[in-house]
């Protein structure tokens, strides 16, 4: 049973012999290990075990060609639970980048009751600090989030991410700003859990979501969501709202999303246990080849045979499993961009959270009054206003705009403190200002610095809630 998988790119001016020795101090300072500095100094390249140390066991394997550089390290051990799980940490040196992989699977000789829980491997946290992450395409692999600025080279660069376009290998974690440019989640955290598995980018301000929604065809999360985004460009939209009682409750929900996405995807060719023993087995083929046996020669070509049927049906398998994560990415991102099965989203963002969603709200509690008791009409009306719970958010504006303004006589320093909190902005001009709501410069409409009249506020607010709302 897969419990992890994640492979990414190191600093290549490291040595893979550096593998085994950070193996070596995971084992020794991990409290679910009976291994210590001492009994495992017998483990080396010369001597690659298995070494057994009660209920577990460690073993490496190294492959040294002109083309191919590879060092694994399995490490097997059986709990109180007699579920038995298996660490694979596999370095390759292919094509001028060092990649790394680290699997965790588990399995059991009796059914369980339930599937056994676990957390990323320690040692991923340990091989980033060792050897320091690699590039993924213009990202450099971290445990730290990478804050864009506003300028066009970071746009450019996040527009091609959000349509698929880029080279990464790793799926990005977009985390957008809300109406108070601030995120959702923690991204310092964030990125910590999600070393070795994803990026973290982290928009600069609100105002940038709307030039992205134009360069993305409105693929961009925003106003506080965060954003999934694979390689291939799938999108998976993990939304905060009702759904999420805090920031943290979202951060665990899109770490649990990785994770469970990471355990599908392929290797890269000679990255895996598998493939590095198999790589071994041929060198050690190979060898044998040039002792000059006939008899011999006949042995490894119907070996040969065997394997070439073998990688054949194993070809076939991996179509289809690329063929159902392709299905299945398209679906994530069908579900992302709708989350409806009545309405699609359309090209606007929400200005504030559940925007959309109240005023879908408000128009059916309307219909809902002109529609007559008894028929389909009322009854299909009645059920979706039941059925969806509106956010308050737009009430809650409206009310707090009331409040603030209604009594409006000049612009003092309180209440432009209070339209500010609001999602407001200003352009000073000769004798008003020119108010703007939400960072949205197709909306403008004039405020006077000084009321002229008892009514201005009155008219003021009407104003507002007929622009804005």
């Amino acid at each position: 049973m897969l419990k992890f998988y994640t492979q990414f790119s190191v600093d290549n001016c490291h040595d893979l012999d550096a593998i085994l020795a950070v193996a070596k101090t995971w084992l020794n300072g991990s409290p679910h290990s009976s291994f210590n500095a001492d009994n495992l100094e017998p483990l080396t390249l010369q001597t690659p075990g298995p070494l057994l140390q009660g209920s577990e066991k460690i073993q490496i394997a190294h492959c040294y060609e002109s083309d191919y550089q590879g060092l694994g390290v399995r490490h097997e051990n059986l709990d109180n639970k007699q579920v038995r799980w298996v660490t694979e940490i596999v370095g390759a040196k292919i094509g001028g980048r060092f990649w790394i992989s680290v699997l965790l699977s588990c399995d059991s000789d009796t059914p369980l009751t339930h599937s056994p829980q676990a957390k990323k491997p320690y040692i991923v946290r340990l091989i980033l600090e060792h050897f320091g992450g690699g590039q993924d395409a213009n990202l450099t692999i971290t445990d730290e989030p990478t804050r864009l600025q506003d300028n066009e080279a970071d746009f450019a660069a996040i527009s091609r991410i959000i349509n698929g376009e880029s080279d990464n290998m790793l799926p990005v974690v977009y985390c957008s700003a809300d109406e108070y440019n601030r995120c959702s989640v923690d991204p310092d955290d964030l990125a910590k859990w999600l070393s070795g598995m994803a990026h973290v980018l982290v928009e600069p301000h609100r105002r940038f979501s709307f030039d992205l929604k134009e360069a993305t065809e409105g693929k961009n999360v925003y106003l506080g969501a965060v954003g999934i985004y694979w390689p291939n460009g799938g999108l998976t939209r993990v939304l905060p709202g009702d759904r999420f009682a805090t920031g943290n409750d979202l951060a665990v929900e899109v770490a649990r999303t990785i994770r469970d996405s990471l355990v599908t995807q392929r290797s890269i060719k000679g990255c895996s246990w598998s493939q590095l023993r198999e790589r071994v087995s041929r060198s050690k083929i190979q060898a044998l080849k040039q002792q000059d046996s006939a008899e011999l020669e006949q042995f490894v070509a119907a070996f040969d045979d065997e394997l070439k049927a073998k990688e054949e049906q194993l070809a076939a398998a991996e179509l289809t499993i690329n063929s159902l994560r392709s299905e299945l990415m398209n679906l994530r991102a069908i579900k992302g961009h709708s989350g409806s099965s009545l309405l699609n989203e359309g090209q606007e963002q929400d200005l504030y959270p559940g925007e959309r969603k109240d005023l879908v709200q408000e128009v059916m509690q309307t219909a809902l009054k002109n529609a007559q008791p008894n028929t389909r009409m009322f009854d299909l009306i009645d059920d979706l206003v039941q059925a969806n719970t509106p956010v308050g958010e737009r009430s809650r504006l409206l009310a707090a705009v009331k409040h603030t303004l209604s009594q409006y006589q000049s612009m003092d320093k309180k209440t432009r403190s209070d339209i500010e909190k609001m999602g407001f902005s200003f352009e000073e001009e000769n004798r008003h200002y020119k108010l703007m709501f939400k960072g949205d410069p197709r909306y403008k409409i004039n405020l006077a610095k000084t009321s002229s009249d008892h009514r201005s506020g009155k008219n003021l607010v009407s104003q507002i809630r007929k622009e804005f709302f």
